[in-house]
């Protein structure tokens, strides 16, 4: 049966971020918070602006900053670092392969928690250092969960149980987004380990969104309503292993699958999900749109080609 995509839109998406992190830390003692003037200036782009607790400023040295958080995790402590660019998370790349290894190799539980809180500078080319939006690729590389929420329900049911959770895992979220309303989508489904979000079904495609494409995928939702006709919506995070059979068995059943990725990498999962589709459903249509095939990418790459109106009238 198919259900329609409404949304409604309440305070912005940096607002919603601010109020759910403090809210997730409120109660948690003791704690450390580390991250470059997290206590006075912009607050890392307000995303660290009212935050509970003791904080720590710290300098410029990434790779210092993530062997100490798991250093902190590894002895049972509990530590959340806030970055202003992913970009700087290159920097630490070191720690985040290496450690991540050391600790899979104990194979003990780890009792401590490491999140690593991070801001994607995706509104549009800003510069040799400020456009990496390879989350994906970096939680391929560590083989470490991520997480990129952009829908109201996302936000706060991923902040809630991931922020503090036991282990190591990357929050990424989108400057792009930051000034826009946050979207409170309806939630259909939910993944147990939060991989996966459904927030439509319908009868006449599937649309799986990576790296905060969610609004995307949920306008070109409500044009393909406009037009008479209905399409599954799915936010799909980097979370391994990819357990993404509900949205295989919805695309087989649709007959189409519209995939939505902006995270610029050149192998990206919004292939391996067509791959397993595919393999699947041999039949199925693919459209895949990826921010390499946005027009003008070096002005901005907020929008995918072909156009979403265009898009919505391809039968």
């Amino acid at each position: 049966m198919s259900q329609p995509v409404t949304a409604t839109y309440l305070a912005t998406v940096q607002a919603a971020l601010a109020r759910t992190i403090s809210a997730a830390m409120a109660s948690q003692t003791p704690l450390v918070q580390m991250g470059e003037n997290i206590d006075k200036g912009s607050c890392i782009c307000g995303l660290t602006r009212h935050l509970p607790g003791i904080l720590t400023n710290i300098g410029n040295c990434e790779l210092t900053h993530a062997g100490t958080g798991f250093g902190l995790m590894m002895n049972g402590a509990r530590c959340v670092l806030y970055m202003k660019q992913l970009d700087f998370l290159l920097l630490a790349l070191d720690q985040l392969a290496n450690t991540m290894q050391f600790v899979r190799a104990q194979g003990a539980p780890v009792d401590g928690s490491f999140t690593i809180a991070a801001i994607v500078c995706d509104q549009g080319l800003q510069g040799p250092q400020s456009s990496f939006q390879g989350l994906n690729g970096i939680c391929s590389t560590v083989r470490a969960d991520g997480f990129a929420p952009v829908a109201k329900v996302e936000l706060e049911r991923i902040i809630a149980a991931q922020l503090l959770r036991p282990g190591f895992r990357i929050l990424a979220f989108s400057q792009r987004l930051f000034s826009a309303p946050v979207a409170d989508l309806p939630l259909l489904w939910e993944a147990r380990d939060q991989s996966c979000f459904q927030f439509a079904e319908g009868r006449d495609a599937t649309i799986a969104c990576f790296s905060f494409t969610l609004d995307s995928g949920a306008e070109l939702a409500a044009r393909m309503m406009a037009g008479g006709r209905s399409a599954s919506l799915f936010s799909l995070h980097p979370v391994a292993p990819h357990r993404w059979e509900r949205v295989v068995d919805d695309a087989a059943r649709t007959g189409r699958l519209i995939v939505f990725d902006g995270g610029k990498e050149t192998l990206s999962p919004a292939h391996k999900l067509a791959a397993q589709v595919l393999l699947a459903a041999p039949g199925v249509r693919l459209d895949i749109h990826t921010r390499e095939d946005a027009t003008n990418d070096a002005v901005s790459d907020d929008r995918f080609a072909p156009p979403l109106e265009e898009l919505a009238l391809c039968r």
